[in-house]
């Protein structure tokens, strides 16, 4: 059985290091976490009524997000981080729904590669497992405004189960931008490729390496 803490007020796995790894990134404040990016993100935003956080973790973001959106809809797939997730904003949110699958391309089960570092958990390729995805097209969510997809790689996968969600609402997008996609057969600008016909265009760039990026229609 999974052993949950506390850690400068937030639920973690007890063997889990992403949390201090995030204390450290937001100069000891966990709540701030990576806000610099997701404020540059938030300035392309023109409507503030529903937020999707992919790839929610324990829900820093998740956090962040509801100080702002009217609702956020979180998706965490890893069910002993799900429970950190659904603790945490039970203490701090009252305007976010939780759900305990991913999101990709269609609807499936898939086995997970975790580590002591949870942020770095990712779908293996190809894999039938006890973990479940499901593909945004699949929830019909409404008024959506903005996405953050952090998948590890699998962000091309989301792309393609959403695209029909994509086209109705044009939600401003923030996305992890590394080599990870490589894993599923992808390069590391496919998520964009893939939205370039539905009007998506590259708005900024950000964190070191330039290792996030923000889409929108231009």
């Amino acid at each position: 059985m999974p052993v949950y803490r506390e850690y400068h007020g937030w639920i973690t796995l007890d063997y889990d290091i992403s949390v201090k790894s995030a204390k450290r990134q937001s100069a000891g404040n966990i709540d701030d976490y990576q806000l610099d990016e997701l404020n540059g993100a938030l300035s392309f935003c023109k409507n503030f009524r529903t937020a999707i956080d992919i790839g929610a973790h324990i829900g820093m973001i998740s956090n962040q997000l509801s100080k702002r959106f009217e609702t956020v809809e979180s998706f965490e797939i890893d069910t002993d981080v799900f429970e950190c997730l659904k603790q945490n904003m039970q203490s701090k949110c009252t305007n976010v729904n939780i759900y305990n699958f991913g999101i990709g391309d269609n609807e499936r089960s898939v086995d997970l590669r975790k580590t002591a570092k949870t942020f770095s958990t990712h779908v293996v390729h190809d894999s039938v497992g006890n973990y479940k995805i499901k593909s945004l097209d699949q929830l019909n969510f409404e008024n959506i405004d903005f996405i953050k997809i952090d998948a590890e790689g699998f962000e091309p996968l989301i792309a393609n189960g959403a695209l029909a969600t994509i086209e109705k609402h044009k939600p401003i997008i923030l996305y992890e931008r590394k080599q990870h996609p490589q894993r599923y057969g992808y390069e590391r600008d496919s998520f964009l490729e893939i939205l370039k016909p539905l009007g998506y265009t590259m708005l900024r760039k950000l964190g070191r390496g330039e290792k996030n990026a923000v889409i929108g229609v231009a």
